[in-house]
């Protein structure tokens, strides 16, 4: 669909923009992150499955970069939460980042770049994935 996306370095995880994420034309743009690996040829419903199944997402009209910051809708154990991510671009020799309970630290506008996101609740940190 000529969006960015981003497979993560440490487990069978992903980040791409999905327009109609079910194949219905009626749904809203995202961004996820997904543990199904996106097609490079579809222009919507990039995961095949027909539905809207995900680990996360964040609505955006905007399939050129990852949000810079936004709430992110996420899966957790079938709950969903809203959780804040900011994105920062990373230098591509980091591979780590602290992170406090009040500060989240996300992935890179550009696929050459390692990054690594970190998604924050009230009980801080939860989840790290870092991406290329």
């Amino acid at each position: 669909n000529g969006a960015p996306y981003y497979k993560s370095l440490t487990s069978p995880v992903y980040m791409y923009y999905d327009a109609h994420c079910s194949g219905n034309m009626s749904g809203s743009a995202r961004w996820v992150i997904d543990d199904d690996s996106p097609s490079l040829t579809a222009m919507y419903d990039l995961d095949g499955d027909g539905n809207c199944s995900y680990i996360a997402r964040a609505k955006s009209k905007d399939f050129s970069k990852t949000p810079k910051g936004s709430m992110w809708k996420v899966d957790c154990g079938g709950e969903w939460k809203d959780l804040w991510m900011a994105l920062v671009r990373l230098a591509s020799a980091t591979t780590s980042v602290t992170a406090t309970s009040t500060t989240v630290t996300a992935t890179s506008e550009k696929a050459t770049t390692k990054a690594l996101v970190i998604m924050n609740g009230a009980a801080g940190p939860q989840h790290r994935l870092a991406f290329v």
